[in-house]
């Protein structure tokens, strides 16, 4: 028996327990002093023994049953499910939830005999210039044709042109593309006599027989058949 330090008259009743950071010591208030004995711990009859959180002696460990079938300590209970990760735990079958990663992918595929999917790999489209991966845009010798890569395979759809505001002649269709736009409104700048004159606008007096007006920034003429 170990003695420890004397207790005031403020400490505790003779007898009564006082807590101890070892847990192999029982101690308590004798006769003013705190007196200790230290745990005699007991011969276990096995091999695969453990020591619980704060307990001074060591235990056996326990094989948990499941089915008929017997597992030791520590080793994992199989299970159908691939989600559930079982383990025996001194006794008792514990589970685990798995907690599968997110994916940053669109569309997943599950893997055999596992709890979480993976993402699905795409076929790549090869052409003669480089590679395009799975979704992306592929290009076409047809500018009326929007084409894009689906797993391996490059699928194409008519281009579908907006609606235009203007009249059909002041349309122009840009070369390479599919679709007309509106021609860009031009003024014509210091025309004749020295004046600008707005994209549309007539200019009068300006050739005899002829009448002439400004479009698109040019100054375009045609002959007047009555009236010269």
């Amino acid at each position: 028996m170990s003695v420890g330090r004397f207790v005031g008259r403020s400490g505790r009743s003779v007898g009564q327990p006082v807590p101890d950071s070892d847990p192999c010591k029982t101690c308590r208030c004798l006769s003013g002093e705190v007196k200790c004995d230290t745990i005699s711990c007991p011969k276990l009859a096995c091999y695969d023994t453990y020591k619980p959180a704060g307990r001074c002696c060591s235990r056996c460990k326990e094989s948990c049953t499941r089915d008929g079938k017997t597992y030791e300590h520590g080793k994992p209970v199989p299970d159908a499910d691939p989600c559930r990760n079982w383990t025996c735990d001194n006794g008792r079958v514990k589970c685990d939830i798995v907690v599968c990663p997110i994916l940053n992918c669109y569309v997943t595929v599950p893997q055999p005999g596992k709890c979480c999917p993976i993402c699905k790999e795409y076929n790549k489209c090869k052409t003669s210039a480089q590679e395009y991966k799975h979704g992306y845009n592929t290009p076409s010798a047809d500018p009326c044709k929007y084409c894009t890569c689906v797993d391996g395979k490059v699928e194409c759809e008519d281009y579908t042109c907006p609606k235009l505001t203007c009249a059909e002649y002041d349309r122009i269709k840009p070369n390479g593309k599919c679709c007309q736009v509106c021609k860009e409104k031009k003024p014509c700048k210091n025309g004749p006599y020295g004046k600008d004159y707005d994209d549309g606008d007539y200019i009068p007096d300006y050739k005899p027989c002829k009448k002439c007006r400004c479009n698109y920034g040019n100054i375009e003429c045609e002959d007047i058949k009555y009236g010269c």
